[in-house]
């Protein structure tokens, strides 16, 4: 009995002793936290717990304080914010742009952020009389026979060839062909009677080996012969008869450029057109004429066609 005793004694003794100790340290490393213990603890013993009134001689109980927050010291000081603007409201950018206008006003920017002196134009006017005196002016100046990146700038056998040409849908929409993009009037805008997954599908060749007829209905349209070269086209025409075209690439399908007399080996299709055909699967070469006439009969035209090539 005295051994358990003892041994009661010396459990209910440790956490007292423990209780001793952090209140010690605490007392020693935050004042005021302890304090605020000492607090709590008055307003708990003045504190009736069996709900009674308390005695009219009791003292009020001390306000609690809070333990000062230390993560709070431990804080950085947010950074100040690099776009405040000076004591007059203006911003770091504007007042840059007040200090480079100053310089350059003075004559003192460096050579580097000085802003080229503005270059003539190439035609005067911007006409076509002004394209005229341009090529006139460039007729007689002297040509350099020397290359450019290894390849002559005139080619050997016909020197005075110095022009080339890009064309695009532009050239075209005066004769009466829809460009592809143009809302409302773009080839892409009225494909809808094709019934398309796609507007772009009319010339793949997967939507073309499924469904070949929404592809000739539209070539049936667009055949050379029912639109005519505009003053583009013949101006094209013109540089190769003046024997200055070394070169015309256009991106149009329509070949008025062989309608308006352009040369074959002079003009370049960078998407084909209406000159030539090829059987996709066997690489037959099938006559223009023969292709049209088989466009012109319907299905049963160009289904026939396919069936002998």
């Amino acid at each position: 009995g005295a051994q358990g005793r003892r041994h009661t004694a010396q459990m209910n003794s440790q956490p007292i002793s423990r209780k001793r100790e952090r209140s010690v340290d605490d007392d020693r490393s935050q004042p005021k936290a302890a304090e605020a213990t000492e607090t709590k603890a008055a307003m708990h013993v003045n504190t009736p717990s069996n709900g009674d009134t308390p005695p009219e001689d009791a003292a009020p109980a001390a306000p609690q304080q809070d333990a000062p927050d230390d993560d709070a010291a431990r804080r950085p000081t947010p950074p100040a914010d690099e776009s405040s603007s000076d004591d007059d409201g203006v911003g770091q950018l504007e007042l840059l742009a007040r200090r480079l206008e100053a310089l350059r006003q003075a004559g003192e920017l460096p050579p580097h952020m000085l802003d080229p002196p503005p270059r003539p134009p190439v035609l005067q006017p911007f006409t076509a009389e002004g394209v005229a005196t341009y090529f006139a002016d460039c007729a007689r100046r002297p040509r350099d026979p020397s290359p450019v990146g290894g390849v002559p700038l005139h080619p050997p056998d016909d020197p005075l060839r110095d022009v080339v040409v890009m064309g695009g849908a532009g050239m075209s929409t005066a004769a009466g062909i829809p460009d592809f993009r143009s809302p409302g009037t773009g080839l892409y805008d009225n494909l809808q009677k094709y019934d398309l997954p796609h507007p772009q599908a009319i010339f793949e060749l997967d939507y073309f080996r499924q469904r070949p007829e929404a592809f000739y209905a539209l070539a049936r349209e667009l055949w050379p012969g029912t639109y005519a070269p505009t003053a583009t086209h013949l101006f094209i025409r013109l540089l190769h008869e003046k024997g200055r075209l070394l070169r015309c690439f256009t991106q149009n399908i329509d070949s008025l450029e062989s309608a308006a007399g352009i040369p074959p080996e002079r003009c370049v299709a960078a998407h084909g057109n209406f000159d030539t055909a090829t059987c996709i699967d066997t690489g037959a070469k099938v006559p223009p004429a023969e292709l049209k006439a088989a466009i012109d009969a319907g299905a049963e035209g160009w289904q026939g066609l396919r069936d002998k090539y």
